[in-house]
């Protein structure tokens, strides 16, 4: 995996060091000491909308892939399939598609080395909730839709923030955007499977008095879809919370790409954002769950793509201190990522 030409460049003038400070993950906000300030989380995390567009494909079933093209599954899982059906009649504002087709979140068109891909949402919706999320080959499709973000604009322009209350865009406040690489920042991505000691408890909610808006499944989605088998996190158009923490953003969690384990993530100068987590049904607060904005890729033959991850999480003690941080990056080697 190859990182940015910047990158390095700067590494080798001396003007940025190799790797964080941290055996596990970096220090999180303190940029400035390398003459590099925090922008404002919420300039980069702005409402957000899906976009869904119902497709039928082109034979029985077709594989779901990452964002640089390859499977997620080698042994031929991870799979949508033209019998499935929803919840509730077709409605397209409501991503309710016709029995039989499958439905796509079609911000964009990503280009890789092997063909073009469109993500497909899976979960919430459909019948068979384990039906998984991932990148769908336009090829497996008997035709393609036109994406929100026209294709002559690159991965980094990003996506029109959602105007709550309507239905409008606003193309001025834009989700993914691409952004520069701090350098002292450089990741790989570390997938903490669910149920294991250093996974997100399953109890922690991002709203309080709920019971389904659990965090864990940002951080190892793949446990609880298709098969079961394989194991991926989120990247995010816009994180769950605004900067505050607190605040709930509107659209916030909806899914760009699956990264994998061991997967690149180069944090950029953006202030992360440290959200409370609830205990289920009630108020009270049990953790913290940490997300940092920055770009990654899949793999060379995939795009950069940028937006939000989970950096660690850690519990509330009872005397209201917390924990150390639990990781779910680690920091690149010496020789780069």
């Amino acid at each position: 995996m190859r990182i940015p030409l910047f990158v390095p460049a700067l590494v080798g003038l001396g003007l940025l060091p190799a790797c964080g400070e941290e055996v596990a993950a970096p220090q999180l906000d303190d940029l400035a000491a390398i003459g590099q300030p925090l922008e404002d989380a919420d300039l980069w995390n702005y409402p957000n909308d899906n976009y869904f567009k119902c497709v039928t494909l082109k034979n029985p079933s077709a594989p779901l892939r990452h964002a640089d093209f390859s499977l997620i599954s080698a042994t031929g899982g991870y799979r949508v399939y033209s019998s499935y059906s929803y919840d509730e009649p077709y409605n397209l504002e409501k991503g309710f598609c016709q029995p039989g087709q499958v439905r796509l979140d079609a911000h964009e068109l990503l280009q890789t080395a092997q063909g073009r891909v469109y993500f497909h949402k899976g979960g919430q919706g459909y019948a068979d909730s384990r039906v998984p999320y991932g990148h769908l080959w336009i090829a497996d499709l008997q035709a393609g839709v036109t994406p929100q973000r026209p294709e002559s604009q690159p991965p980094e322009y990003g996506i029109p923030s959602a105007i709550p209350g309507t239905n409008s865009w606003d193309w001025n406040k834009r989700n993914g955007r691409g952004c520069t690489p701090t350098g002292t920042y450089n990741y790989r991505m570390h997938i903490t499977a669910q149920g294991t000691p250093e996974a997100i408890p399953s109890t922690w909610q991002y709203k309080p008095f709920q019971t389904s808006s659990r965090y864990n499944k940002y951080a190892d989605a793949g446990a609880e879809q298709a098969e079961g088998t394989e194991h991926y996190a989120y990247l995010l158009w816009s994180w769950l919370h605004k900067g505050d923490g607190v605040t709930t953003s509107p659209g916030g969690g909806m899914v760009r790409a699956l990264i994998k384990d061991g997967q690149p993530f180069y944090r950029c100068g953006v202030d992360s954002i440290d959200s409370i987590a609830y205990a289920p049904g009630s108020s009270t607060e049990v953790g913290r769950v940490t997300a940092i904005y920055g770009k990654t890729r899949a793999g060379d033959g995939g795009p950069w793509v940028d937006g939000g991850a989970i950096h660690s999480h850690r519990s509330r003690l009872p005397d209201g201190t917390y924990s150390p941080r639990v990781f779910h990056l680690t920091t690149c080697p010496s020789t780069g990522c």
